[in-house]
């Protein structure tokens, strides 16, 4: 026996030895209701109290887990059209509400939304918006997209990685969007249109800007480039009358992934580049 082993023995003995001696019975130490089986069977529940702890406590930590990672759910689910992906996450594809501040959520039945993408393509196409019809105009903009002129506001929830193409053109009711530090892609043609938008942060978490992203967004005059984008498609602020863009270089050192006209636009409107001093 180990010298732990022996130890643990001679304690015992030494215990029931004393209970003895102070007048108690060994059947009252031994005996299936004895001082050793109940001292055995605290220590059991004892245990079981520290497992049921340690559970209470991870509960409580996944829920500050999520309480932290701004986890949102939407109120009224029947409020959004959205496609479940090959990897569990989720596709919002539509909004069907009328609320002039719309907060896109991050979970839909507890599945991660990973995109915002229009729906399939449409009778001229197109690829469509997320706008639903019942808050659009009912004549088609430019003859492919229907106007939406009842959201002001767009909240992305943190944890969406990908704005996609078309996702929100003719928006010119939207006034003011936020990105999270989580979207990665912008989408060509993601803002095509969006007349009443006048300012855009794009954060550092984006990569990439598809082609004409913000095309015709004529209330936008000026924006800033984060060093973070390695990809950026040509004609990205087509249509703007006056636009000034910060960028993150210096003039002749135009990054690899941009297209060499990034800047272009038609002849009556000019783009601006303030480059990196």
């Amino acid at each position: 026996k180990t010298k732990s082993g022996i130890t643990l023995i001679a304690l015992v003995v030494t215990i029931v030895v004393l209970l003895i001696l102070a007048g108690v019975s060994i059947s009252l130490i031994l005996d299936n209701n004895g001082i050793i089986k109940k001292s055995k069977d605290a220590r059991k529940e004892y245990k079981q109290a520290q497992t049921n702890e340690q559970a209470d406590l991870d509960n409580a930590s996944k829920w500050i887990d999520d309480v932290i990672s701004n986890k949102v759910e939407p109120e009224n689910i029947s409020d959004w059209g959205y496609t479940e992906d090959d990897d569990g996450t989720i596709t919002i594809n539509s909004y069907k509400g009328n609320d002039i501040t719309v907060i896109i959520p991050n979970y839909i039945n507890g599945k991660a939304v990973k995109k915002i993408e229009g729906t399939a393509i449409n009778e001229n196409g197109i690829k469509n918006t997320i706008w639903d019809k019942n808050i659009c105009e009912n004549n088609l903009h430019n003859t492919y997209w229907k106007e939406q002129k009842t959201i002001k506001k767009i909240i992305i929830s943190e944890g969406i990685e990908n704005i996609g193409d078309y996702a929100f053109v003719a928006g010119v009711g939207l006034e003011n969007i936020t990105i999270p530090n989580s979207v990665t892609s912008i989408g060509s043609y993601a803002f095509y249109d969006c007349t009443g938008l006048t300012n855009i942060t794009i954060p550092n978490s984006v990569t990439s800007i598809g082609f004409g992203a913000f095309n015709g967004c004529t209330s936008l005059t000026n924006i800033t480039i984060p060093s973070s984008i390695t990809t950026m498609r040509a004609r990205i602020f087509y249509s703007i009358p006056s636009i000034t863009v910060n960028v993150p270089f210096k003039k002749g050192e135009t990054p690899e992934g941009w297209d060499a006209n990034w800047n272009g636009t038609n002849s009556d409107c000019v783009v601006t580049v303030n480059y990196l001093k």
